[in-house]
């Protein structure tokens, strides 16, 4: 009588040799886990729209610090400069960390940057002012799409 044997695969293999395999599995697995906790890394959900809100608010920031270069002794200049400052600093950090919440301080930052950037556009009639408020306001709309996103 021919005993027929069974080729040992992968997928039909004995009891024993799972075993052996799933022990050899468990200390890559465990290592594998500690680094991804002790590197602290978490999940990027970064929206469609971070890099356009982050290009649009550093853009803005530069027109609004070239407007206050131009008319220094303008107060609506200095906080059109100010907040533009913290509006792409803020989004720099949201865009580098996936930091929500620093997408919201973004958002608020880059309005109250463009408020100030069209009263010197209205005062000085200066293009740099008014660029710095379009790319403000742009740019406080694509901050909150990231914070909501």
């Amino acid at each position: 009588m021919e005993v027929i044997r069974k080729e040992k695969t992968l997928f039909n293999s004995s009891r024993k040799g799972t075993l052996v395999m799933i022990r050899k599995m468990i200390p890559w697995s465990v290592m594998a886990m500690a680094l991804l906790l002790l590197t602290n890394q978490k999940a990027s959900a970064t929206s469609p729209y971070d890099l356009t809100a982050l290009e649009d608010l550093t853009t803005a920031h530069d027109y609004a610090t070239s407007a206050y270069d131009d008319h220094p002794d303008s107060i609506d200049a200095y906080y059109a400069y100010y907040y533009s400052y913290y509006a792409q600093y803020y989004a720099s950090y949201a865009y580098t960390y996936d930091d929500q919440n620093a997408w919201y301080w973004a958002y608020l930052y880059a309005q109250d940057a463009y408020t100030y950037a069209l009263d010197d556009y209205d005062l000085t009639v200066d293009p740099n002012s008014f660029y710095a408020y379009y790319y403000s306001s742009y740019g406080s709309m694509y901050a909150y799409d990231a914070y909501t996103y």
